[in-house]
């Protein structure tokens, strides 16, 4: 035992050293590899005086990439709001409209949104004719984008 003990904790330990130096670049016989990106265009000379015979050839134009967009991170979602929501939506599906239309209009839009994607469609369309048109519309537009 002690003498697999004496050939096994050397090579560990050499193995970890190499493997740290070439992650960190170090060692000059391994080179990581980097990829480096790059948008080629292509241009020609176009212009009356030059003919067909005599046009140079295209000639490669390295630009920058685009940028990209940003990327926002995905919303972190409550399953205990999101259960709240769902129920808040049934109870208001079984009200007559008149009535939810009262509480509706106190309601802050971004929940009255949540609360509309979770109700019945024919019940959201009378929801949306008794609330004022421009508060309705803006409803409307952010329940299409979604």
């Amino acid at each position: 035992m002690k003498i697999l003990m004496a050939i096994m904790i050397p090579i560990v330990l050499i193995g970890g050293a190499v493997g740290f130096l070439w992650y960190s670049g170090k060692l000059p016989f391994i080179k990581k590899k980097t990829h480096a990106v790059a948008v080629v265009k292509t241009t020609t000379a176009k212009t009356a005086d030059i003919s067909k015979e005599t046009a140079t050839p295209s000639v490669p134009v390295l630009t920058a990439p685009p940028p990209r967009a940003a990327v926002s991170a995905p919303a972190v979602v409550d399953p205990l709001q999101e259960a709240n929501l769902t129920r808040m939506a049934n109870i208001y599906n079984e009200m007559p409209a008149e009535d939810a239309i009262k509480l509706f209009t106190k309601l802050p839009d971004q929940l009255v949104e949540k609360l509309l994607r979770r109700m019945d469609e024919s019940k959201v369309a009378k929801l949306l004719a008794l609330l004022p048109v421009d508060r309705a519309v803006k409803l409307t537009a952010k329940m299409a984008v979604k």
